[in-house]
């Protein structure tokens, strides 16, 4: 509903730039950059899928999980490791 949602996202992504965080892509439900099967839209062999939410929910339990066709918290596919994170928002710091 609102078209500047995803700042503070984007802005975060701006943040955590750099050697250790090289090649990351950001991808963001519902918007034109949406989250689609991972290994097409990543070149690594360890993809880590982080939700940028508060906490654990409908979506990053279901809708995430569903629309980027994970079988659990690791997915193997076309030769790749998939790491579905908890949501940030979890993490006590």
């Amino acid at each position: 509903m609102n078209p500047d949602s995803s700042t503070p996202t984007f802005d975060h992504a701006a943040e955590i730039g750099g050697a250790e965080f090289s090649g990351r892509s950001l991808r963001v439900l519902k918007e034109g950059r949406a989250c689609g099967r991972c290994c097409t839209w990543s070149t690594r062999d360890d993809i880590y899928v982080v939700p940028n939410f508060i906490s654990e929910g409908y979506f990053t339990r279901t809708v995430i999980p569903r629309e980027l066709e994970l079988t659990g918290p690791v997915t193997q596919r076309d030769g790749r490791t998939i790491k579905y994170c908890e949501p940030v928002g979890n993490h006590q710091a």
